[in-house]
């Protein structure tokens, strides 16, 4: 089976195009490696934050901070998407 290269155009395209299912998926709870693996594992090397800030400008739908938020944790949030920038 030959496998077609997706273009950077497209493979963008096509986040867009998924990224609010994607979301909603994720915060229902169906994103198990990252709930279960890649979120502990996460926290678990996280050095103290207490004190400090953030800043969010990173790909995703903010679950590390709102996670690092309910830690106590002053977090600004610019994750600027396409789609947004677009409205």
């Amino acid at each position: 089976m030959k496998r077609e290269k997706i273009s950077e155009a497209d493979s963008i395209r096509l986040w867009q195009a998924n990224a609010e299912a994607w979301t909603e998926l994720t915060r229902m709870g169906f994103d198990i490696c990252r709930d279960h693996l890649n979120m502990p594992n996460f926290l678990s090397i996280l050095p103290s934050v207490t004190g400090k800030s953030g800043l969010d400008i990173g790909c995703g739908e903010g679950a590390n901070t709102r996670v690092i938020i309910l830690k106590k944790v002053l977090t600004k949030n610019n994750g600027l998407s396409l789609r947004s920038l677009s409205n």
